[in-house]
């Protein structure tokens, strides 16, 4: 075990039980062994102590300890190949940390390196090279960068198909639904977020569970369905984004009071001005509740 090969063996150990759930001082044993056979070996600027940053950097980012990530996958960057699935996973990572930490041309710059590999040595399937696909294309969506970003997810949708995922399939569907959206084509948007529910549909049949995704691509749907005056079919699809959330627990978050504004705007656009006013007075009582549990405090930070 005292050797390189050791340290593999005790990184891959470490790993394994961090994957399955363990408790931080079970895979952190293997870790910190292996950091001393790797110091022992004098070993410490080799891609097998770049592997074992990398690892240490995703535990953090995995308990969200941005920094302390940050700091262990710059010192994995230095070592590692970049080329490799675990280069291409340790960039899709800094990329989510200076996107957390509120760095959008830092997390701009990570996933367009890491793209910029994908690109040049044709790698196009995989869960990492779908994730990297997927977030710089929400990346430029919340920038307003609408062709790169429907580029970028329709490269995340052909990774979707070699992975065979129905719900990646489906999330990546209602992005491109919302980048239509946003260029006012909402036929097309609305036929994108019903084919994406036409699946997550399907799943949820299967398993007799509806999922986060499923209302949030409800609701996407139901906006297209507002702004083409069906009021009625937006409200039941708002509706039913909100049981659905309810079901997981989650109406006291910042999704929900985003379905229940849009509520309101269909209810009153058809001429319900109580059940508008009593739909707004819930959305404002959800994000009371998140600033005084001090939901806003990053955003007042990152500003």
């Amino acid at each position: 075990v005292e050797s390189i090969d050791g340290a593999k063996l005790l990184i891959a150990l470490g790993s394994a039980i961090l994957e399955q759930g363990g408790k931080d001082e079970e895979f952190m044993a293997f870790f910190d062994r292996a950091r001393a056979v790797i110091k022992a070996c004098g070993a410490e600027d080799t891609a097998v102590a770049g592997l074992l940053d990398a690892r240490s950097g995703e535990l953090h980012f995995n308990a969200g300890r941005y920094s302390e990530a940050l700091k262990d996958l710059e010192k994995a960057r230095a070592v590692m190949d970049l080329r490799s699935n675990g280069g291409l996973r340790l960039l899709l990572q800094m990329g989510l940390i200076h996107y957390e930490q509120g760095d959008l041309q830092a997390a701009d710059d990570a996933f367009s390196e890491a793209r910029g590999i994908l690109k040049k040595n044709r790698v196009a399937r995989g869960d990492t090279a779908f994730q990297i696909y997927m977030n710089f294309g929400n990346l430029q969506l919340q920038d307003g960068q609408l062709e790169e970003a429907e580029d970028n997810f329709k490269r995340a949708k052909s990774a979707a198909e070699a992975l065979d995922s129905k719900a990646e399939f489906a999330a990546v569907l209602s992005k491109l639904g919302v980048v239509k959206q946003t260029q006012m084509e909402v036929i097309a948007a609305l036929e994108l977020h019903q084919s994406a529910l036409d699946i997550l549909s399907e799943e949820a049949q299967e398993s007799d569970q509806y999922s986060l995704l499923h209302a949030e691509v409800i609701t996407n749907s139901a906006v297209c369905q507002a702004s083409l005056g069906n009021f009625d079919a937006a409200i039941e699809s708002f509706e039913l984004a909100l049981n659905i959330l309810e079901a997981n627990e989650q109406l006291e978050t910042d999704m929900a009071a985003l379905v229940l504004q849009n509520l309101a705007s269909a209810q009153e656009d058809n001429g319900d001005e109580e059940a508008a006013a009593q739909s707004r007075q819930e959305a404002e009582s959800v994000m009371e509740k998140l600033e005084e549990n001090g939901y806003f405090d990053d955003f007042d930070e990152m500003s």
